[in-house]
């Protein structure tokens, strides 16, 4: 999987590179000019009465000179007969090829041209006119040997003394005549030019095909080179092993990470059972001391701990303990509109002593019918009444002052987080983002435990390493684990969903 990994976690990047490439490339060769070729072929046979009349010298006329002969295809005197033929000019005509075979007598003529029906009418006028020439040079040839052989012998004085060589020109003489009688070398068009029903070229459907195997590759490549120098974080493996801690839990993606509904807020459906997971590990932490002060924060922004810090805080309170949220993300807070609250006061009101910490203190129910059963089995076994009215509380973050860090790092801040944990079981603590500012340091100290909150395909290993040097310089901090958020079914690889907060509309139903 993870040779796989890398190509179906960048499908869309193959996918378009494959589809412009081979579209591309389509339109590109289907838009040119067509070219049609076509060929006849061409057989040049010896006559065996010729050949028997010149006594097997064929000194005038040689059929194996067919390697010479298709060459002269090209030149003028083909070109200009072939044109008068077709009533056009000579550049019409012009651009035919004519090869031989070796040790035969075979001579192919193809011709190459916009029209199927022009490159035949082309193929079919050369092989025409080559027959005529080859059979005019022929005879031409006869009749030069004719009249020099006759012109010797009668420039020869009959004497005895040249009686013999008298008697072999006038045999000569006597063949020629003969051989001019008869058919000489038999030129036969064994396949006249067709007209092809599909162009030479171009082949766009052929050239698509190769260009669709290409661009794959290339795309393949492109995503295992994108892959290698991609530094965030793909596996839930990664989260661990960057962050040197165990893991806590697997969020699920879910389509509403914030449910709310009319009789509270509760947790989504779809990850519900991950989030009583996270709550029994961080629990299970400390068996020696309860864990009270739990930090949750990340490396970078976008991963989810705002959500995670939310749902977490009401899966403690489907379990019992009272629960207060304190949003101590002054940069970015975002605790109200999970929870589908209006702005208003909050910690830095409190810290600056404008309201007291109760008044800043909002009561959030909780829709959860589990709290009634939890209560009746606490009343029968004589445990801590559950109260099932008191839900659980958030302290907003109040406003976004000039420098959150030294206001989160002042005592009256840890004064003010002391006494909440004085009247709730469980404070969860909302805080920036460790990996880009240093906020929520001054905070890691007087906490009991820290969640790191990481989402694939949205941390980088380099977050995260400064993430973890920087909580691991302050004293006393205890990362319980971390927490790999908002997961999806594609082999482990997160993808960067924007969690969809409700809107305000929302919350006043």
């Amino acid at each position: 999987m993870d040779y796989v990994r890398p190509v179906l976690s960048r499908w869309w990047l193959v996918l378009i590179v494959v589809a412009i490439a081979t579209a591309g490339t389509y339109v590109y060769y289907d838009g040119k000019p067509k070219v049609f070729a076509t060929s006849t072929q061409l057989y040049a046979e010896p006559a065996a009465s010729t050949d028997l009349i010149l006594g097997g010298n064929t000194t005038y006329y040689d059929p194996r000179s067919n390697q010479n002969q298709a060459s002269l295809l090209s030149s003028g005197v083909f070109t200009n007969r072939v044109a008068k033929k077709l009533g056009r000019s000579v550049g019409e005509v012009g651009g035919v090829t004519a090869t031989a075979s070796e040790d035969t007598d075979f001579i192919t003529i193809t011709a190459t041209r916009g029209s199927g029906r022009e490159a035949a009418d082309i193929a079919n006028a050369y092989a025409r006119a080559y027959i005529e020439i080859r059979s005019e040079r022929s005879r031409r040839a006869l009749v030069d040997g004719l009249e020099k052989s006759q012109e010797q012998l009668d420039r020869l004085p009959a004497r005895a003394a040249n009686a013999t060589e008298r008697a072999t020109l006038a045999a000569n003489v006597r063949r020629i005549r003969l051989a001019l009688e008869l058919p000489g070398a038999q030129l036969t068009q064994l396949n006249p030019a067709a007209v092809p029903a599909t162009p030479l070229s171009p082949k766009p459907k052929k050239n698509a095909s190769f260009a669709f195997v290409l661009s794959l590759l290339a795309a393949v490549l492109l995503a295992f080179s994108l892959e290698r120098f991609d530094r965030r974080l793909k596996r839930v493996e990664d989260a661990e092993s960057m962050y040197g801690t165990s893991l806590l839990s697997v969020i699920p993606h879910a389509k509403d990470p914030a449910v709310l509904e009319i009789a509270g807020v509760t947790i989504s459906h779809d990850f519900h059972e991950a989030f009583r997971q996270l709550r029994t590990n961080v629990q299970l932490a400390s068996l020696e001391r309860p864990l009270q002060r739990i930090l949750v924060t990340s490396a970078v922004p976008g991963e989810g701990k705002s959500t995670v810090a939310r749902n977490l805080a009401i899966a403690f309170r489907e379990f019992g303990k009272s629960v207060v949220v304190v949003d101590a993300d002054l940069r970015r807070p975002s605790q109200e509109d999970l929870f589908g609250l209006p702005p208003g006061l909050g910690l830095t009101a409190v810290l600056t002593g404008d309201v007291s910490l109760s008044e800043a203190l909002v009561h959030i129910p909780v829709s959860s019918a589990g709290l009634d059963a939890l209560a009746r089995i606490e009343a029968a076994g004589g445990g801590d009444p559950v109260d099932e009215d008191a839900g659980l509380a958030l302290l907003p973050a109040g406003g976004t002052p000039a420098n959150p860090q030294a206001i989160l790092a002042a005592r009256r801040t840890d004064e003010v987080i002391a006494q909440l944990g004085r009247q709730f079981d469980v404070v969860i603590i909302d805080t920036p983002p460790v990996g880009v500012v240093s906020d929520a340091l001054a905070l890691v100290a007087d906490s009991d435990a820290v969640v790191l909150v990481s989402r694939l395909g949205v941390s980088t290993s380099d977050a995260a390493r400064r993430t973890r040097t920087a909580i691991a310089r302050v004293p006393g901090a205890n990362v319980v684990g971390v927490v790999v958020n908002d997961l999806t079914t594609s082999f482990g690889a997160g993808k960067a969903y924007d969690y969809g907060y409700p809107t305000r509309e929302k919350a006043k139903v």
